[in-house]
């Protein structure tokens, strides 16, 4: 199989600790004809110096810095810098198993897929699964993956000429891999997904949906308000779907929730701040309890978690700040 040349985007912010892992992942690739772009988004540590040294040791590795403006922005950078016919996302402190991209290229080239993804676990589980591709298109891509939490764009590899110019929303720190995907999603692009882990997640404990509250969170919420209004825009038919509106409503409730456990931990004072928010989550979360069909997507326990929060956000502070 010929290779064809594979744009590696790494956005890299205050990434010393990891970046090295993380690009030599990319440089033991099987597949060799890679371009690594590392994006420095602005870090305050060494990390424009490790990709520096990194470069010396190897021509397909490039640094481009800019200022901080966050990861959509990063990314966004790497993808004016691509060069190459596919491209794939990598994060600063995850790793690629060494014939990732050698297996969903195959896989690519296989399908006729606009694009291809794998399965993602610790470092102990890669290489596992059955190997089995199963390609969705349209609106099974909405239906099958996205609304069923297969939100990212780390752990695959896209045709650059089907991203059709499309940009990270770089007003969001939540839910940005989500409506990028919806972009760039029609109803006839093809999606094949490989039963495999090729893809390390490291679970950051400083990434954005492990740190206490900031007003970003709210982020949480408005992404997949835009994702409703998207797919009710692209694909009405799909939106007439009971079940993909229950499914929708489902998710935005228990984003709600979220947000409100993460409130939760603020002091009484600084929450009273956020009490036109609470009262328009409320709002919203009763709207979203009325649609037909949606408790039954609802993960075990938020039958009772957004029940208590319609009744009274004091109850519910109270209740979910006592956990640890």
């Amino acid at each position: 199989m010929e290779e064809k040349l594979v744009s590696v985007i790494i956005p890299a912010y205050n990434a010393a600790q990891f970046l090295s892992r993380s690009v030599e992942s990319a440089r033991k690739q099987t597949w060799k004809n890679i371009e690594i772009l590392v994006t420095d988004d602005g870090s305050a540590d060494r990390t424009a110096e490790i990709a520096r040294e990194l470069e010396k040791k190897d021509a397909r590795v490039r640094l481009v810095t800019k200022e901080n403006g966050g990861v959509s922005s990063a990314r966004n950078c790497g993808l004016a810098h691509a060069s190459g016919e596919y491209v794939t996302f990598l994060d600063a402190d995850d790793a690629l198993a060494e014939d990732m991209i050698r297996e969903l290229c195959g896989v690519l080239e296989k399908s006729g897929a606009d694009f291809a993804g794998c399965q993602f676990g610790d470092r102990e589980e890669l290489g596992e699964g059955s190997g089995a591709v199963t390609v969705l298109t349209g609106p099974e891509i909405v239906r099958g993956a996205i609304l069923q939490s297969d939100t990212r764009v780390w752990s695959k590899i896209f045709r650059r000429e089907k991203l059709s110019g499309e940009q990270f929303s770089e007003d969001l720190t939540i839910g940005e891999d989500m409506l990028f995907l919806l972009s760039i999603v029609r109803p006839d692009t093809r999606y094949a997904l490989l039963d495999r882990k090729d893809y390390y997640y490291y679970v950051n404990p400083q990434g954005a949906m492990e740190r206490g509250f900031c007003p970003s969170y709210f982020d949480q919420i408005t992404c997949w308000q835009q994702a409703e209004a998207r797919i009710r825009e692209k694909m009405p038919d799909l939106y007439k779907e009971q079940g993909v509106r229950a499914r929708l409503a489902s998710i935005r409730a228990v984003s709600i929730c979220l947000v409100a456990g993460k409130l939760s931990k603020l002091p009484p004072e600084e929450r009273k701040g956020y009490a036109d928010r609470i009262s328009s989550m409320q709002e919203e979360l009763r709207e979203l309890l009325g649609v037909p069909g949606m408790k039954e997507f609802l993960p075990k326990g938020y039958g009772v978690k957004t029940a208590l929060l319609v009744r009274s956000a004091k109850l519910y502070f109270a209740a979910a700040g006592k956990r640890k």
